[in-house]
């Protein structure tokens, strides 16, 4: 668990998982190389486009991110797919 004093999609909730994940430089380097996957539209993806990160709405509780999203999945299977993709 990751306790900062702050929600998603505050910045520093952002920063503070970089710094635990020590992705620092790869975030610093390009962004849009850390992937961020969550199941909720306006923290998870939100948060992380503010980032600059690549985003990926893990769907379950929401159907859509209404092309907020980079990615969208409906499963881990898929979403593993899409991981291999990216490699």
């Amino acid at each position: 668990m990751l306790i900062v004093g702050a929600e998603k999609p505050e910045r520093r909730i952002f920063e503070a998982l970089l710094a635990k994940c020590n992705m620092q430089q790869v975030h610093e380097h390009d962004p849009r190389s850390v992937i961020f996957i969550g199941n909720e539209t306006q923290v998870d993806v939100v948060g992380g486009a503010a980032m600059g990160w690549t985003t990926v709405l893990l769907r379950g509780s929401e159907s859509s991110s209404n092309g907020l999203a980079d990615h969208e999945c409906d499963s881990f299977e898929q979403l593993a797919v899409l991981l291999r993709s990216s490699e």
